[in-house]
């Protein structure tokens, strides 16, 4: 292959700016663009050297050899450290662009290259990509559950058992007359089962990821002065909606976002709900409705004061997909909660009382209660390819249970089989590769 180069690092003025060279034979390329000063070179250990165009010092710098195998794309490669001018990083891979064999990496192609040469699967080289992109320390963790190797090996068990249910399966066609005894199916469901069961959760994981990269959305819903728009000020820590004595305020929602203990939390502050409506009211509360329905989580603010009113009650008979967290508000002027509804919170949006009780709760219920600390990133790829498998597992249990033919039910657990090994990367095309790495930015 070919020595790429590239910018590893954005090209705007810094400390440092770092470019990387891979292939065989980059060192050489490199001592030819530069003034090393040292004779011997050992692997892995950090040297001084000045790059010059001609007899013009471009920059000083101190670079890092990796050999043949040891390196993040398995090949020979350098990491250089430059003063961080763009100017300079742009004029030190123009210099050594001029060499022969020497071309720019195509996005990603670092660790492309790192996965055609075994250093990593395909799993992680997408979730080295979506590690860059992750807006929140959530989607970093589960990003790097993959990276360090978690998911592979959740595959390759999945894997282990597939080949164990194909193998005894094509040992009574390949050998029907020896003395092999009778497939037991019941043992064979239960294996797939526990398939199943993995490739589902998985799934889950990819519901999840969609939710910690894009934000989860809490509504924030109400009767008109329960204080939702106060509260949306409260843990944004700033006057973002309109406060007022008159009921009807908020018209329309109001969206913002924030991030509740490394969680990426889109919250909406909705029209306040009523019985009998205004005109222009039913409009906002139609809007509130729809947002509402779509939520991640529902916050039902009551005011304490009032008690639960008629326009509790529309949203109380409301059948949501999303969990409710009952919120008393305005506690500080009554500080008995009622007992209806359980396990509910009370909070004083004026005296800031219990705001960070409710963002915990907020937390928890994606968190804890849906466990998504333990969850992996699941591309959309990935995600695809898990549910076609869990069609195929689904089809043998279905002509397992019709008593088909033993080459139909392989073939059920062959294709399955194939889609967990095209989602590891054992089994791709370059189609398939092309439309993964593109992604990536230039020098990861």
């Amino acid at each position: 292959m070919s020595v790429i180069i590239a910018p590893a690092t954005p090209l705007k003025r810094s400390a440092i700016s770092i470019i990387r060279l891979s292939g065989d034979g980059c060192l050489n390329k490199f001592k030819s663009i530069a003034k090393i000063f040292t004779s011997l070179i050992e692997p892995r250990k950090i040297y001084l050297a000045e790059i010059y165009e001609k007899s013009n010092l471009i920059d000083r710098v101190l670079f890092i050899f990796y050999e043949n195998g040891l390196s993040y794309t398995g090949e020979e490669m350098i990491e250089i450290f430059l003063h961080g001018n763009p100017i300079i990083v742009e004029k030190t891979i123009e210099i050594a662009l001029r060499l022969d064999g020497v071309r720019y990496a195509l996005p990603g192609e670092f660790t492309k290259r790192a996965f055609l040469n075994g250093k990593i699967d395909l799993t992680m080289a997408e979730s080295v990509a979506a590690l860059t992109e992750a807006p929140n320390l959530e989607a970093i963790k589960s990003s790097l559950r993959v990276l360090k190797g978690d998911l592979k090996k959740n595959l390759d068990k999945i894997m282990d058992v597939l080949v164990d249910i194909r193998t005894e399966i094509e040992a009574r066609i390949d050998f029907p007359e020896e003395e092999i005894h009778e497939i037991d199916i019941t043992s064979l469901l239960k294996k797939v089962g526990w398939v199943q069961h993995k490739l589902s959760s998985l799934m889950e994981s990819h519901f999840y990821s969609e939710k910690v990269f894009d934000g989860v959305k809490v509504a924030i819903a109400g009767i008109p002065n329960a204080g939702k728009s106060s509260l949306l000020n409260v843990l944004l820590d700033k006057d973002r909606a309109i406060v007022h004595p008159c009921e009807g305020t908020t018209r329309d929602y109001i969206e913002e976002s924030l991030s509740i203990n490394g969680l990426y939390t889109k919250l909406i502050d909705t029209a306040g709900i009523r019985p009998n409506p205004e005109s222009i009211e039913k409009i906002g509360m139609n809007k509130s409705f729809n947002v509402i329905k779509e939520a991640d989580a529902i916050i039902h603010l009551l005011d304490i004061t009032r008690g639960i009113t008629d326009g509790d009650r529309i949203l109380m008979k409301m059948e949501l997909r999303a969990e409710r967290l009952f919120v008393w508000n305005k506690i500080d002027l009554i500080e008995e909660l009622p007992e209806y509804p359980k396990n509910s919170l009370g909070i004083s949006c004026l005296i800031r009382k219990n705001i960070d009780l409710l963002k915990e709760k907020i937390y928890n219920i994606f968190m804890k209660e849906h466990k998504l600390e333990t969850k992996f990133y699941i591309s959309f790829r990935q995600k695809e390819l898990i549910y076609k498998a869990k069609t195929s597992l689904k089809r043998f249990v279905e002509d397992a249970e019709g008593n088909k033919g033993e080459e139909i039910l392989a073939e059920d657990i062959r294709r399955a089989n194939e889609y967990i090994a095209e989602l590891l990367g054992r089994d791709y095309t370059e189609e398939s590769l092309n439309a993964i790495f593109r992604r990536f930015c230039i020098g990861k």
